[in-house]
């Protein structure tokens, strides 16, 4: 069973044909100024993950009956001659830096005491996966406090404070999170964050099972395109973006 990551399903409300041209004809993901270029790439390609119970030890056990195991990404020191591999240790290192920041900002918010943050232990970038659910993700951090485990996402877009509604597909892309977290630790995941930028403000996200009943179907829904390798109909959600999609010479029928 093909493992889908977490933002084949962003890229699925996008337009399905992007996950379609991915996995069937071995075409990268187009970086473009009009497609979310921060995230069309993974600068911490080629990372090392460590042992799941190196991170959560109190969830230890056999990771088969998990259902998958987790992992924290590194740059290994050896490659310290290579330019490249420098520059992705600097770029890892500011980005850690960048979430640690930020976690130490929303750690002392008052509408977020009750989930005691506060005492809560940061864990940057973790690779999940679940071999169950043929998934797997990498959220920019997960919080372990005593209330319980919560994915963080950060929100880049800016938007204005009359516009704190989270799209469908960040939506789905939290609780997609939680369930490898559940999947992973065998505890309920039920709420999550997203800190946006712009506007340094913290959205809480009720991850509720009805959300992910609804992950769950879109990834049958990838599945099920992938094994009849059958060109999707449905096109792109937003017309515009078709012509700064580096995909469009497969699209003969829309050009």
């Amino acid at each position: 069973m093909i493992i889908l990551n977490i933002y084949d399903i962003k890229k699925y409300f996008d337009c399905p044909r992007l996950v379609f041209f991915n996995y069937l004809m071995s075409a990268p993901w187009p970086v473009v100024d009009g497609m979310n270029r921060a995230s069309s790439q993974d600068p911490l390609q080629g990372s090392v993950p460590w042992p799941a119970d190196e991170i959560l030890p109190e969830h230890k056990g056999n990771s088969e009956e998990r259902g998958g195991s987790t992992a924290i990404p590194r740059i290994l020191p050896e490659h310290k001659g290579n330019s490249h591999a420098c520059f992705q240790d600097r770029l890892q290192n500011t980005l850690q830096n960048t979430v640690e920041n930020i976690f130490s900002q929303i750690k002392h918010r008052r509408k977020l005491a009750k989930y005691r943050l506060d005492e809560g232990e940061s864990l940057f970038r973790p690779i999940l996966i679940s071999s169950r659910l043929g998934l797997s993700g990498q959220p920019d951090l997960v919080i372990k406090s005593s209330e319980g485990l919560f994915p963080v996402e950060i929100r880049v877009e800016i938007r204005s404070q009359d516009q704190p509604k989270l799209s469908k597909s960040r939506l789905y892309q939290m609780a997609a999170y939680a369930l490898l977290l559940e999947d992973i630790c065998g505890i309920v995941v039920s709420q999550g964050f997203v800190y946006t930028l712009s506007c340094q403000d913290v959205e809480i996200v009720h991850l509720s099972g009805e959300l992910k009943k609804g992950v769950l179907e879109t990834v049958a829904s990838i599945r099920q395109m992938l094994q009849r390798e059958q060109l999707p109909a449905d096109q792109a959600k937003q017309a515009d973006r078709c012509s700064y999609c580096k995909f469009q010479n497969f699209c003969g029928d829309i050009w």
